[in-house]
């Protein structure tokens, strides 16, 4: 299964729902292309939903890396959830559990981004 999103926008919190395999930067361009437009219309606060991200190899963690760095650099913040077994297992492997916000589920993220403004 190729990589694609979905995405769901909701008081200035953007959801984008990942599915499939991430393994080659291209494959994640469209779904740059949206973060930058998000960012651009004043949405600095992202949740990436990985339920149905099956497969995650270490381009597609430069890809995650990328996405974290340019919300960052707007004063934003990206949380991860609903993280599937296998991502979850190469993220506490290469220790990017330490860099990421990972919340159990979306909803509990939403809640996270009421109680915490973000500038």
């Amino acid at each position: 299964m190729n990589f694609s999103f979905t995405q769901n926008k909701s008081a200035h919190v953007t959801v984008f729902f990942l599915q499939g395999r991430l393994m080659e930067k291209h494959y994640a361009t469209e779904l740059t292309n949206e973060v930058e437009n998000a960012l651009a219309n004043g949405c600095n606060k992202f949740i990436l939903n990985l339920e149905k991200l099956d497969y995650l190899n270490s381009t597609g963690l430069g890809v995650l890396i990328s996405l974290y760095t340019k919300i960052r650099n707007h004063s934003g913040e990206l949380i991860l959830s609903n993280i599937s077994e296998p991502v979850k297992k190469l993220i506490l492997i290469s220790k990017l559990n330490s860099v990421f916000t990972i919340i159990e589920n979306t909803d509990e993220a939403k809640k996270y981004f009421q109680t915490k403004p973000i500038s």
